[in-house]
């Protein structure tokens, strides 16, 4: 059964929501500024941006813990609806996945989190519950195991299937891979796709953009503001502009135009290349700020990442007159007459 068949589908919105933190000295640092983004159910989204650029800020705001921002000392503007999300906190998944675990071993962990959902009393629906989650996370065979003797990996699975256990339908996992080995980060992703599959909704924070599958949905943060929303695929093409149009910046017109040059710091701050909202008798319109004449950067590259390697190779077999369609996100691809398959940062294309 999918609990999540009995939840409400109306989207999470959050509208023209900023976040500051307020220091002791009384001056505030900027976390969040004017950002606008919906999350549809049943989504995989793609969270990427540098440090500092508010995250994890965002990620506490979707997960349902805004007293969380900040240590607590943050301030907030702007509105926000939960929708499918509820009105209850979430759980989510962090870099330290023995903060969400309770119980001493897998399938006790599992269980305890059924049995705060309002399958509580129906003894034999937890237990066939608790072994599809444990299943489908990859955790079965070490269901009895005590949770300390689990690898890291092994934890951070545990730490998501606890989330799914406790009916929740959105799941942020913020870095959830960053201080495990490749192996283990490649099983979480895993069970996070896995978990995704079965109804919830995904919001998957990494700057590793190889994690990435086509169709992903990417919203990208810089200083704070939406800098894009689009498909993964749109994210790594060269002048794919913005991917959807979404309100980044207030700022203040002259003759019709932002005051802010593009790659250049208008008076509120903004990155290059971003929406902007501005405000022109009374009314808010959208905006986007074009890169300058001859600059065929993608917006992956103009945000500092470096696409993963099958996407560069297949950028540059473009060039060369070999569009491969779709594009490819991993080392094996097979389009519909040729094949590709990159080993060791070697290509092997016929």
């Amino acid at each position: 059964m999918n609990f999540l068949q009995t939840l409400n589908t109306k989207p999470l919105i959050i509208k023209a929501v900023s976040v500051h933190a307020e220091r002791d000295d009384g001056r505030k640092t900027r976390l969040l500024e004017n950002v606008s983004i919906q999350l549809n159910q049943g989504e995989w989204v793609g969270l990427v941006g540098p440090n500092g650029s508010g995250k994890s800020t965002l990620a506490m705001l979707l997960a349902g813990h805004p007293q969380a921002a900040a240590g607590g000392a943050a301030l907030f503007d702007g509105s926000m609806d939960r929708g499918f999300a509820g009105t209850e906190p979430l759980p989510f998944v962090t870099q330290d996945p023995d903060a969400a675990i309770v119980g001493s071993t897998p399938w006790e962990d599992v269980l305890l989190g059924l049995e705060q959902r309002a399958e509580a009393g129906k003894a034999a629906s937890i237990v066939i519950r608790a072994e599809e989650i444990l299943r489908g996370c990859g955790l079965w065979d070490v269901r009895h195991r005590p949770v300390e003797t689990l690898s890291g990996g092994q934890r951070q699975l545990l730490a998501a299937a606890g989330c799914s256990a406790f009916g929740a339908p959105l799941l942020v996992f913020d870095e959830a891979g960053a201080m495990l080995d490749a192996a283990s980060r490649a099983e979480v992703l895993g069970g996070a796709r896995a978990i995704w599959r079965s109804g919830a909704t995904v919001v998957w924070i990494s700057h590793r953009l190889e994690e990435l599958e086509a169709g992903d949905r990417i919203i990208a943060l810089q200083q704070g503001c939406v800098a894009f929303d689009g498909t993964a695929e749109s994210f790594f093409e060269p002048e794919s502009g913005c991917g959807m149009p979404v309100v980044a910046y207030a700022a203040e017109l002259e003759g019709g135009k932002p005051t802010g040059a593009y790659g250049a710091k208008s008076e509120v701050g903004k990155p290059e290349g971003m929406c902007a909202a501005a405000s022109e008798g009374g009314k808010t319109k959208e905006l986007y700020v074009a890169p300058p004449e001859g600059d065929r950067r993608s917006a992956c590259e103009r945000l500092g990442y470096r696409p993963p390697f099958a996407v560069e190779t297949a950028l540059a077999l473009r060039e060369m007159g070999y569009r491969l369609e779709p594009l490819p996100f991993s080392k094996f691809y097979r389009g519909k007459s040729r094949y590709l398959e990159v080993t060791n940062n070697r290509l092997f294309f016929n």
